[in-house]
């Protein structure tokens, strides 16, 4: 009979303790979590409302530094017909909005609840509060060991960064981690915007060349910008910035206009409405405070205002702050993490047969919209099931 011990009980480590066991009923497999639950993470994603994956997941939404085509090869095997395969057969209804795939009842709690209720129905172990097991003993007294400790961005879930010190203690080459998924923090103080919701666009300038653009729904806070389009290339700007690069993001306020048609647009207005002035005729456009901060310190009277007035709404800029580098309280995953040229297609270590990686561990992180958590169970069901087709002692 064979034996799997999964370590970590997070949104990998459930797929892959099941995976495991439907390949194998046989086999013997435990789940060791040293905190006092399983899937507390999980609960968290999504803002509790646990986006599972996306109707466009394709090897293109994904970064990776070190990928030799294993991120394709996981997806073209789990992609998302599989995995909502995989929740119908767990008991999960899901719902699709606008690509992204939810638990039909909006609540995270439902998701973790069929991932657990499957775990205990199949017999699969489950070990809480365990502490860190050593490696060693557990490859001594296991088949296959699959390391799904997660990334580093929420330690009270059990996501601490310890499976990253784990790799890099066995010698195994790693990409430097950054967050992602996280707001842009900036050098300028945003306070004047507290409470702005506004529709932009966003370009990621590295000395000067664009490098990512995105456009959404951008949300200032006090240090910066936050919604998905933000978070979306953050990633990309903390590396860069690690890179020791002058790295500036250019918003456009009014992303609905072409250039032209923007300066057209704010003529007819002011030709309608003689008596407004500039602030008031973009008042009809945009937030209150948003023109008070953009136009402050712009002067009418000046004959080259139109063009200052263009470039301030079309292309303001911010200088990213280095601060983001190391401040992951508020990512949502990590940028960086195990070299995928370490791992076979399989996910298992090359220099260690019978020890696999999966999730955040991996040097691959998605855009938003449910790639991660896709990126989670998909590379866990990959795992589960090659853990119980080797043989031990195989290499």
């Amino acid at each position: 009979m064979k034996k799997v011990a999964v370590i970590g009980g997070g949104a990998s480590g459930m797929s892959a303790a099941i995976h495991a066991k439907r390949e194998d009923p046989d086999a013997e497999v435990t789940i060791y979590e040293h905190g006092d639950a399983l899937g507390r993470k999980l609960l968290i994603t999504g803002n509790g409302k646990c986006n599972l994956t996306n109707a466009g997941i394709s090897q293109e939404c994904y970064h990776s530094r070190t990928d030799n085509g294993i991120i394709s090869h996981i997806l073209s095997r789990f992609g998302t017909g599989k995995l909502l395969d995989f929740f119908d057969g767990l008991g999960a209804d899901l719902k699709e909005r606008k690509g992204c795939y939810y638990p039909r009842t909006d609540t995270a709690s439902t998701i973790r609840n069929c991932l657990v209720l499957t775990i205990k129905e199949m017999g699969i172990g489950i070990r809480l509060e365990c502490g860190r097991t050593s490696l060693e003993e557990l490859c001594s007294d296991h088949d296959a060991v699959i390391l799904c400790m997660g990334g580093k961005t929420s330690p009270k879930t059990g996501s601490d960064g310890s499976g990253y010190a784990l790799l890099q203690s066995l010698g195994l080459s790693m990409v430097p981690l950054f967050p992602a998924l996280t707001p842009i923090e900036t050098e300028e103080d945003l306070s004047a915007l507290k409470g702005v919701r506004c529709e932009a666009g966003l370009s990621l300038l590295v000395d000067g060349e664009i490098r990512a653009v995105s456009k959404g729904e951008l949300q200032p806070f006090d240090r910066g910008l936050s919604g998905i389009l933000a978070m979306d290339i953050s990633g990309e700007a903390a590396r860069q910035k690690s890179a020791g690069k002058n790295v500036q993001v250019l918003c456009d306020f009014a992303p609905f206009y072409p250039e032209e048609e923007f300066r057209a647009a704010i003529a007819k207005k002011q030709k309608q409405n003689p008596a407004r002035g500039i602030s008031d005729v973009l008042s009809g456009m945009l937030h209150r405070k948003l023109v008070h901060y953009l136009l402050h310190d712009l002067d009418s009277r000046e004959p080259d205002f139109m063009e200052k007035f263009t470039d301030t709404i079309k292309r303001h800029p911010f200088t990213v702050s280095g601060r983001m580098i190391q401040d992951y309280s508020r990512a949502q995953t990590v940028s960086g993490g195990l070299d995928l040229r370490e791992v076979t297609k399989e996910l298992e270590i090359k220099k260690l047969p019978g020890v696999y990686v999966c999730g955040e561990l991996l040097d691959c992180d998605g855009i938003c919209g449910g790639y991660n958590l896709h990126w989670a169970f998909a590379t866990g069901a990959i795992a589960g099931k090659a853990s119980v087709s080797r043989r031990k002692g195989e290499g």
